[in-house]
């Protein structure tokens, strides 16, 4: 098993009320311990994922960039009992960027919630 693929598990496993370390995960890391999470306790979610790959015209990868209403846009939408969450990933010293405090404001502006979510136990901590 990988370190990375570790982590991640450390961090699923606290949602499955275990001990386990906290340790640096990365941002990734900790997406897919969320996603897993979530998807073993069945909860409703989209993963919103703005910058897509494609196949350029010699055949290699090209990243198309987002549109502009789409930078900054929340990791995951989440359907809880009676809300819906909107959830930007960071890892454990991961910044909001100014686009994604843009969007923030916007949630709050429509009544939304939002959430900055560094560990399963954000989720698990709003069941």
């Amino acid at each position: 098993m990988k370190a990375r693929e570790y982590r991640a598990g450390s961090l699923f496993a606290l949602g499955k009320r275990k001990r386990a370390p906290l340790t640096h995960c990365l941002e990734g890391d900790t997406l897919r311990a969320i996603s897993d999470y979530l998807e073993a306790w069945r909860i409703p979610y989209l993963r919103i994922n703005p910058v897509r790959v494609v196949t350029g015209p010699q055949g290699s990868p090209v990243i198309v960039r987002p549109r502009p209403s789409q930078v900054g846009a929340p990791d995951l939408v989440v359907f809880l009992r009676d809300e819906t969450l909107l959830v930007e990933v960071k890892s454990t010293t991961g910044r909001l960027r100014p686009e994604q405090l843009a969007w923030l404001d916007r949630m709050i502006a429509t009544l939304l919630c939002g959430t900055l979510c560094r560990t399963v136990l954000t989720i698990w901590s709003l069941r």
